[in-house]
């Protein structure tokens, strides 16, 4: 039940998944992509000990990647992203008469995304970056006060939606396009490109508090 350490390292490993784009919104016809990714950072408790709630609760800053291949039906590679990710977050970890303690989080980053497509070689064909939502939660299942090492299972789902002007990004018309023949640039819905990169991830954490 006592106050956890104001500051801490953080470093994390997840598997993120993307379901399958709308072809009316990408001309692309894939399936859906399970990635992987890591991020880094520092989470700082707010250290307002008189205040309920609120002395539990800590902001964590991080960056981190993710990378995703989404392939057709027959398997071949039609997109590869890399995604970037550098985010703010509240943290709250209630008090609770055991070491190892359950937690929600929920904030907001900046993503810049890539794309990468076969033209034959493997080519960028667009680069842009949106703003987008956070919000999962988890549980400690190991702490190591000797070493001030506490380690945590955790899931979160993003909240984003890349949007670009087709002109920007020739290449995915021109390489990657595999919808049928009568499926043009016209037949996109609003007239630009919409990535839905709205996604579930798992993983571990691992924090070395001090």
């Amino acid at each position: 039940m006592t106050p956890e350490p104001v500051f801490g390292l953080v470093a994390e490993g997840v598997v993120d998944r993307i379901d399958a784009f709308l072809p009316q919104n990408t001309l692309l016809d894939v399936e859906p992509a399970t990635g992987w990714g890591f991020s880094a950072g520092a989470r700082v408790r707010l250290a307002f000990d008189s205040v309920p709630v609120v002395r539990d609760m800590f902001l964590l800053a991080k960056y981190g990647q993710l990378h995703h291949s989404f392939e057709d039906v027959d398997g071949r590679e039609i997109l590869a992203t890399t995604m970037h990710q550098v985010s703010a977050e509240l943290l709250y970890r209630p008090r609770v008469a055991s070491r190892l303690r359950p937690f929600v989080s929920a904030g907001i980053g900046a993503f810049p995304l890539e794309g990468r497509v076969h033209c034959p070689e493997e080519v960028l064909a667009f680069r842009d970056t949106e703003v987008g939502g956070l919000f999962g939660g988890g549980l400690d299942f190991f702490a190591l006060r000797a070493w001030n090492l506490r380690g945590s299972i955790l899931g979160s789902y993003r909240i984003l939606h890349a949007k670009f002007a087709v002109d920007s990004a020739p290449l995915l018309f021109d390489c990657a396009r595999n919808t049928p023949p009568d499926f043009g640039l016209d037949d996109l819905d609003n007239g630009y490109y919409e990535f839905d990169m709205d996604g579930w991830q798992v993983g571990f954490m691992l924090t070395y508090e001090f």
